[in-house]
């Protein structure tokens, strides 16, 4: 009994003088933070937009003594960013920072009002209003910090955030990783698949797995899904991956009847020359893919690169007619110009086009002669659905 007592207490001493630490830690930090951060101005911190090839994020934003454990989240406005991120050599010191676009200046990163336990993973809805995240919070206020995480969200309030509200379809293992749809479907991993909730009527579906043709026995998590569902971006530890010792990040399309393509590897640009790749997300607008990459050992570094890279991965048996992809080649057919390319079309000042999708045309006009546009639209066989 005095053994197990001792063992008790040392325990508890562990703990609290492990949360001490951390609190000691952030302070320090927070007084030295205005000092020595950069101005970063514009929006995605002010980093210069990458092209077809990856290329690091922002790097060099975090003090030593943190490392990046996720991709930013960017806020639709794109004036905040969450991500998590660890105290160096300090077990289960991960939490959920954040920075904000103010006065036109990137704040230096602060740890977010509603984290306070061993938690990360934040994810917004569409309309901003909501942050979705992962945490070994207690159910009960004043209740003992549960051993594994469930899925939590705070929602928008005049003055920040609200309290940590806890979500209904939680299991008994690890439930975290979460990312949310334009649809406003949920997409996490639990137990070592990935899952899906849908919300009806206000209320949180029953989950339902992903079909095989993404989850393995081998374990998927970090799900990044499409705005409009269309493909679904995770990682997995499957056999034949490029990592030097973990997994990889793999993809699946969505076909013409709602099913799912058998996921494929991303390939060496993504997954090869470093321990793992982890943690995909996409910017709010679509445009660009963020990732992480595992160098070594608690150093994590974030990537991005043009999102359009997507479309050189999608299989046959996705592409045609599907409704599904948001990145649809746009086409442009110009109507009316002061510098017609063909002689026989009327011009003069202004400017006025076609703009196609697969699913909308819009006729762009600003021609200072309207008399120009019919016969012009004539000449070149296009036609306006009315």
């Amino acid at each position: 009994m005095a053994n197990e007592r001792s063992f008790i207490i040392n325990t508890k001493t562990y703990i609290v003088l492990s949360i001490l630490f951390i609190l000691m830690i952030e302070s320090s930090y927070t007084q030295e933070e205005s000092k020595n951060f950069p101005v970063l101005k514009g929006p995605y911190l002010g980093q210069k937009t990458p092209r077809m090839t990856p290329e690091p994020f922002a790097p060099n934003l975090l003090p030593d003594m943190y490392w990046w454990y996720s991709a930013p989240a960017f806020s639709p406005d794109g004036k905040e960013v969450y991500f998590s991120a660890f105290i160096k050599n300090k077990a289960y010191s991960e939490r959920t920072m954040y920075m904000k676009l103010e006065n036109g200046c990137w704040t230096p990163p602060k740890i977010a009002s509603f984290s306070k336990y061993f938690e990360g993973g934040p994810c917004f809805t569409p309309d901003g209003n909501k942050i979705f995240f992962s945490s070994t919070r207690p159910l009960l206020k004043g209740g003992e910090q549960r051993e594994d995480r469930d899925i939590w969200y705070v929602e928008r309030i005049p003055d920040g955030w609200s309290e940590p509200k806890h979500t209904s379809f939680n299991t008994d293992t690890w439930d975290d990783r979460v990312y949310v749809s334009d649809l406003g479907n949920i997409y996490y991993k639990s137990n070592n698949d990935i899952y899906r909730v849908k919300m009806i009527n206000g209320k949180f579906s029953e989950p339902e797995r992903l079909g095989d043709a993404i989850n393995s026995e081998y374990g998927e998590q970090d799900p990044c899904i499409a705005p409009d569902e269309s493909f679904i971006i995770f990682y997995s530890s499957r056999p034949g991956h490029l990592g030097k010792e973990n997994g990889d990040l793999y993809i699946s399309f969505k076909k013409k009847d709602g099913t799912w393509t058998q996921a494929i590897n991303m390939g060496p640009m993504f997954n090869k020359g470093h321990i793992c790749t982890r943690f995909p997300r996409l910017s709010p607008d679509g445009k660009y893919l963020f990732f992480s990459k595992l160098i070594g050992p608690r150093n994590d570094t974030s990537y991005w690169l043009d999102a359009k890279i997507i479309e050189k991965l999608r299989p046959e048996e996705a592409t045609g007619d599907s409704k599904t992809s948001f990145l649809d080649e746009v086409r442009i057919d110009i109507l009316f110009d002061n510098y017609p390319f063909k002689g026989d079309l009327g011009q003069g000042w202004g400017f006025s086009c076609l703009i196609r999708r697969t699913e909308k045309t819009i006729l762009f006009d600003t021609g200072s002669d309207g008399s120009f546009l019919l016969p012009n639209m004539k000449k070149l066989n296009k036609v306006l659905e009315r």
